[in-house]
């Protein structure tokens, strides 16, 4: 049975016709083989010298996979390692070698988020091992994500670094002639090149006519080739935007080999989502290349989890709702009352299919009873999905742009009570690292109005993913976002009911080195202490648990003794003035007697269950009830009853919340 156990941590076969390039698909899992990761950059090289093609894989994460093919001329990689020398740049790895000194010693340069290149080389000739030189390679500042190649523009043997950045464009340096490591910059912006975001280049000669191609990926996916005016030309003519009609996804990053000695070039394309395409020329010196496979040997990089808890059929089960990068969703079951271990039910729940990139978030939008599930996509718009029926598992779609958001691309919803006004606040993360606020317009409307496209001006500068919670229980709410590089920035509520945030820390828990976390909150065992699920860019889900006594919902007053009975005493304050900025909660205090083991449950006038304090052992307990129901919402003021119920014991009282 397919499981996930949580665990603790310690802190076509197509042909694309043009006048050009046409490449062919041979095979979708090219050597079936996988790893989970992202953001793929692959270039080729022989690092030990015996005649097999070794592929060094960049990665989201910043490491680097290692691959060899399995015999000369082979399409077949086996994995060697997936931590190649134990190399970690931050993020987004663009790994390329060269030999800069001609001491026929390989050095390896790598791109990364950072606005630095690393400088690796190897220890001795044909050898695997690389050691660092510099982590500031000739001083060059990039501000983040560059993608760097080699080459010779104008044949006067020294080399030429050509960076591709983040805005689209390329910078170009070239090696000094004294001190082969130091390069000096050109240009800032190499033929006034302009790819849009995230240019990623590559150079080879397509036709053997002495010219350099100059093959570029970018953002949207494509390809676009740009030739040499003259022989050692640094001058450079756009012949195409798009490529052998190219397109795999999102961030193409191109590089070039002859896998299998044919003399036909083959073109391997990673992507955003971790894919390696492979691509082959169609004939010698053509610029037309055929599409052989979409996931070239299966090296496979990427799943983006984004996870969220509810309980669907009120059975007192978490389940558990992962969005995916293919836009559906994976539905997992807590396995037992406070348990972390999850069973899997289905990886299409709901046949939902958003597209690309899902992320839910669970409320009840109009108090019906019914669970609605908002869906974030990677198109920046938000799809609205209701329950048939309640408790059912099945869900309908109700409208597949809500409330007509749309916030760019990668929407990532979280609802909330920001001003306990009993109106949801609905703020969604997106592609640029901002905050997007939006307000229900009445009471049970599934109508937001925008507040601002910028809360409380938080950027992140690239992806952003919010959670709300309280993690002290003083009454003011915890914003919790995830951020692409990595690590959690964490905001408090500045007052009860504002929606202003203050800053406390960008490396909440000194939580790092994930690639687009989405953190969310949860009390899965029952014993009061909140746990952080946090999935990321490469589908895995990590756990944590709060440790400190500030980080609960609840506390013991067990400096007293076991009582003999069990009871249940009168809420504190009763009633209760939600304009009363002295009291953030209600407190209910209670003893559970030897052998017995304790739930506190809440209820509203149609004995609909509100809240749920479970799995309290013998002692004297308080319970500090934040007036959220079990969605997260703010209740209403009205009569509401509470409930001690042990084995033995069923003991209810009332209590008065009032404005």
């Amino acid at each position: 049975m397919k499981k996930f156990i949580l665990i603790i941590l310690s802190v076509l076969t197509v042909n694309f016709i043009s006048s050009q390039t046409v490449y062919q698909l041979k095979s979708n899992h090219f050597n079936n083989i996988k790893n989970f990761s992202g953001n793929s950059a692959p270039t080729f090289i022989d690092l030990d010298g015996d005649g097999l093609l070794d592929l060094i894989a960049g990665r989201g994460d910043g490491k680097l996979d290692y691959y060899e093919q399995s015999s000369p001329n082979s399409e077949e990689f086996i994995l060697v390692t997936e931590n190649f020398n134990n190399i970690n740049v931050t993020g987004e790895s663009k790994p390329i070698f060269t030999d800069l000194d001609g001491d026929g010693l390989l050095d390896l340069i790598i791109g990364e988020v950072n606005p630095n290149l690393s400088h690796y080389e190897q220890i001795s000739p044909c050898s695997e091992e690389f050691i660092l030189i510099t982590e500031n390679f000739s001083d060059i500042f990039i501000m983040n994500n560059s993608a760097p190649v080699f080459t010779d523009l104008n044949g006067d043997r020294l080399l030429d670094l050509i960076i591709g950045k983040r805005n689209g464009k390329l910078e170009h340096y070239e090696q000094n002639a004294e001190n082969p490591a130091e390069f000096t910059l050109v240009t800032e912006n190499f033929n006034n090149i302009y790819e849009q975001f995230k240019s990623s280049p590559t150079f080879t000669d397509l036709d053997n006519d002495g010219l350099l191609d100059l093959i570029t990926g970018e953002y949207n996916g494509s390809l676009s080739h740009y030739e040499q005016s003259s022989p050692n030309s640094e001058e450079f003519i756009l012949v195409n935007e798009n490529f052998s009609n190219i397109h795999v996804g999102h961030e193409s990053s191109p590089t070039f080999t002859d896998l299998d000695g044919d003399g036909l070039l083959d073109l391997i394309v990673g992507e955003k989502d971790g894919n390696f395409n492979h691509f082959e020329q169609n004939e010698e010196n053509s610029a037309e290349f055929n599409l052989v496979n979409e996931n070239f040997d299966n090296l496979y990089k990427g799943n983006n989890f984004a996870p969220t808890f509810t309980d669907l059929d009120s059975d007192g089960l978490f389940d558990l709702i992962i969005g995916k990068k293919n836009g559906k969703l994976e539905h997992y079951e807590q396995n037992g009352e406070n348990s972390t271990e999850f069973n899997f039910v289905t990886d299409n729940f709901g046949d939902i299919d958003v597209g690309y990139y899902s992320y839910p978030a669970f409320t009840d939008l109009d108090n019906d009873g019914l669970s609605d599930l908002i869906t974030g996509e990677y198109n920046g718009s938000l799809s609205h999905y209701e329950q048939i029926s309640p408790n059912s598992e099945e869900f309908i779609l109700v409208n597949e742009n809500f409330s007509n958001i749309h916030v760019g691309h990668e929407s990532s919803p979280n609802f909330t009570d920001l001003d306990g006004d009993g109106l949801l606040d609905l703020i969604v993360g997106d592609e640029y690292g901002k905050l997007n606020h939006y307000e229900q317009n009445t009471e049970n409307s599934t109508e937001f109005t925008q507040v601002t496209n910028n809360f409380n001006n938080i950027d992140l500068e690239w992806t952003s993913a919010p959670a709300f919670t309280d993690l002290d229980n003083d009454g003011l709410l915890d914003l919790i976002i995830g951020k692409n590089a990595g690590n959690l920035h964490h905001y408090e509520q500045n007052e009860e009911n504002s929606a202003e945030f203050d800053s406390v820390t960008e490396n909440f828990n000194d939580i790092h080195n994930l690639v687009s976390p989405k953190p969310t909150f949860i009390d899965l065992d029952g014993n009061g202490l909140l746990d952080l699920i946090i999935g990321d860019r490469y589908g895995n889900l990590r756990h944590y648990e709060a440790v400190n006594f500030t980080d609960i919902e609840e506390y013991d007053l067990n400096q007293a003794p076991v009582p003999f009975t069990s009871y249940l005493r009168n809420s504190y304050p009763n009633p209760f003035l939600i304009s009363d900025k002295r009291n953030c909660a209600v407190s209910i205090e209670f003893g559970v007697k030897e052998n017995e083991e304790a739930d506190i449950a809440v209820y509203n006038m149609k004995g609909q269950l509100v809240k749920e304090f479970k799995g309290y052992k013998p002692g004297n307990h308080t319970v500090r009830w934040n007036l959220k129901d079990k969605h997260g919402k703010k209740v209403k003021a009205g009569i509401y009853f509470y409930s001690l119920r042990t084995n033995k014991t069923n003991t209810t009282h009332k209590m008065l919340i009032i404005k």
